[in-house]
């Protein structure tokens, strides 16, 4: 096998080298007292920003506000967050701008996702479902440090009731004292009807006690059983289990109206109308069937279609018991 010599090879490399060095010419100095500007380093891989969680700020309230103001003031002050969506005396809902899963914002500049985020937060309700291992719920401590987290915490928001929460936020930021927070209406509820010591509430009949301001009328989902304010009497002298159920916060009085604001109904924070009587106790519009039971916040009759609109009322539900603010 034939070597091939390598010297010519060598010989024009180092001359081309020569000639590179030649043509290129030497840096200016620089003057004395200019900095000299550093070059620029390998790019490095930017680090996610992680966005704050809105915080509303908490509402200042002058020394001796009534208990039922400052529940009043919190509750609407969220209701005209989210763009004043209600419910008519006829049970229609009458105007929808954003729901608990979008991005786009509300009134006051939230995402409506985040927002429901808060109320699980801010009323410390969120850390049972933490400890219960509810799906997504760990990730709501903080999802913005990745879009992972972001993903799974509005999984969270989307896939759980979270009227409860919304009470218990409002119990909060407004300071009621002994109010029990729960992801579950049925705790505060069953604390009125043992009249524990601390519960602000007592535990009334909605068809005899007149409804003011501060009060909540809470009615009971899902449950065929359980019907009306003499089955939830029943069900609470016996059992200590869960019932699913709702409660909406009394906001005004409106001439013969009560108007409540309610979470999660239509997966918003919404405004529910009533009739009163002349004695100020709400008209209560019962379900039409009496083997169903709404399942949800919503409580729409799956009878309801254009042609039987009388079902289609989102007031008709299984109304059970009026938590009467007992606390000045």
């Amino acid at each position: 096998m034939k070597k091939h010599s390598t010297r010519p090879l060598l010989l024009a490399f180092g001359m081309s080298m020569l000639a590179a060095c030649a043509s290129t010419p030497k840096p200016a100095p620089k003057p004395d007292g200019v900095p000299v500007t550093p070059q620029p380093t390998t790019p490095q891989t930017p680090t996610q920003t992680q966005t704050p969680m809105y915080r509303v700020p908490p509402m200042q309230f002058p020394a001796g506000t009534p208990t039922a103001s400052r529940i009043t003031q919190i509750a609407l002050r969220e209701h005209v967050a989210w763009y004043q969506p209600f419910i008519d005396t006829n049970g229609r809902l009458a105007s929808r701008r954003v729901s608990e899963a979008e991005r786009s914002k509300l009134n006051d500049g939230d995402e409506p996702w985040a927002r429901v985020v808060a109320y699980w937060r801010d009323s410390g309700t969120l850390y049972e479902m933490v400890n219960s291992n509810q799906g997504g719920a760990y990730q709501c401590q903080n999802p913005y440090t990745s879009n992972f987290a972001r993903n799974e915490c509005r999984g969270f928001v989307v896939d759980t009731a979270w009227s409860a929460a919304f009470i218990s936020y409002v119990m909060a930021q407004a300071g009621v004292q002994g109010f029990r927070t729960s992801p579950r209406h049925i705790d505060y509820i069953r604390a009125a009807y043992r009249g524990d010591a601390t519960s602000p509430y007592s535990f009334q009949d909605p068809n005899q006690t007149p409804i003011q301001p501060g009060d909540m009328l809470c009615y009971v989902r899902n449950s065929s059983s359980v019907v009306g304010h003499g089955g939830l009497q029943t069900f609470l002298s016996g059992s200590n289990a869960g019932l699913q159920s709702h409660c909406d916060i009394a906001v005004s009085l409106k001439g013969n109206q009560v108007w409540m604001v309610g979470g999660n109904v239509a997966n918003m924070v919404t405004m529910r109308k009533l009739t009163l009587d002349a004695g100020g106790r709400a008209l209560l519009p019962r379900p039409i069937s009496t083997t169903w039971m709404g399942t949800d916040e919503d409580g729409q009759d799956p009878s309801c279609s254009p042609a039987n609109e009388a079902s289609c009322s989102m007031n008709r539900q299984n109304w059970a018991v009026l938590l009467k603010l007992t606390r000045p």
